[in-house]
């Protein structure tokens, strides 16, 4: 089963909103793709 999840947080934001344990377990579920804040397109 694939999973999507967007968001403009990164990992570490993530985990202080949701907390280690929900962080840890979304970055198993996911297949993370990161962009550099610079970027100006995303696409």
């Amino acid at each position: 089963m694939n999973h999507n999840m967007t968001s403009n947080l990164s990992t570490s934001e993530l985990e202080d909103l949701y907390g280690n344990r929900v962080r840890s377990r979304m970055l198993k579920i996911v297949d993370l793709i990161a962009f550099n804040r610079k970027s100006c397109d995303k696409r």
